[in-house]
């Protein structure tokens, strides 16, 4: 059975470095999104007139847990590859306003709880979801 999909809105857009992006996502009727947990991602539904229907997957950097943000907010880091269709076209298209649809969160690679001590290594791609759980393990005050 395939899962809902949510319809939002980009809220704010900051640039981070000279190739990455942060976007705030807010659902458009203001109601609750889905709770997520460190190192989860969503599919991020978007069109582009070149390519049609673009789906990429983006980690979640926010969130409640962390008290960044409110209960309808979802907090996603795009980094530009001028080579990749769907990051440059988000960089170069979405602004507050754009809407669009995401799936619901998932987590592949969940952060194992049950220690006090971590050790997070993380490299490229994999940054986001360490970024979101570093953040976790620091409110928690871990090791």
């Amino acid at each position: 059975m395939a899962r809902p999909n949510f319809n939002v809105q980009v809220a704010a857009v900051r640039q981070l470095t000279e190739r990455v992006r942060e976007f705030l996502l807010i659902s458009v009727d203001g109601s609750p999104l889905p709770s997520y947990s460190a190192g989860s991602h969503i599919a991020l539904h978007t069109h582009s007139p070149a390519r049609g229907l673009i789906v990429r997957h983006y980690s979640l950097v926010g969130g409640a847990d962390l008290q960044d943000d409110a209960r309808d907010t979802y907090r996603i880091a795009v980094q530009r590859e001028d080579h990749a269709g769907g990051s440059a076209h988000i960089h170069a298209s979405f602004e507050v306003g754009t809407r669009l649809q995401i799936g619901p969160p998932t987590n592949n690679f969940p952060l194992d709880r049950r220690d006090q001590n971590v050790l997070l290594i993380a490299g490229g791609i994999g940054i986001t979801p360490i970024f979101s759980m570093a953040r976790s393990l620091a409110r928690r005050r871990c090791d």
